[in-house]
Order: structure tokens, then C-alpha cells, then sequence
């Protein structure tokens, strides 16, 4: 009954051990890399995506940065 536990928990080890590994593949950033990811989508590129967000905790909105943001239109922009 011993033998039989130790081999069931080799088994476990074994297929959940081989599971939880990752290859680390180096990605150096450059200046331009690093600016694309920062660049500010145009405001008009913005309101597009927010009228046509798909999302379980918030609704699309009207987005018109011309006058100031809404509690709503800040929480749709921070997930954009």
C-alpha cells in the first residue's frame, strides 16, 4: 500500500512538475519599440474603440475628450 501511494505521488510530482515550466526568451527593447508601445492613440481612433467596446463591467460610451472626462468615459479609456 506504501509502494503504490509513493509511486501515485511520483506520478503527481511528475506530470504537474513538467506543467509549471517556461522558456525565457530574451526580447531586448529598443527606443523605437519603446515609443510604439507609449504612442497615444489619436482621440478619434479612441472614441471608435470606446463606442464599439465589448467588455462585462462596462458599457460603451460617447467619447468627447473635448469636455473633460466622466467617471465612465475615465474607466473605458484606462481599459483601452
Amino acid at each position: 500500500m506504501l509502494r503504490r501511494l509513493a509511486l501515485v505521488c511520483a506520478v503527481a510530482a511528475a506530470l504537474t512538475g513538467g506543467a509549471g515550466c517556461a522558456r525565457y526568451v530574451a526580447a531586448p527593447l529598443s527606443a523605437e519599440a519603446v515609443r510604439a508601445a507609449l504612442a497615444v492613440p489619436p482621440s478619434d481612433s479612441l472614441a471608435v474603440r470606446a463606442a464599439r467596446l465589448r467588455h462585462p463591467a462596462l458599457a460603451p460610451v460617447a467619447l468627447d475628450l473635448a469636455d473633460g472626462l466622466t467617471p465612465d468615459e475615465a474607466a473605458v479609456v484606462a481599459v483601452l
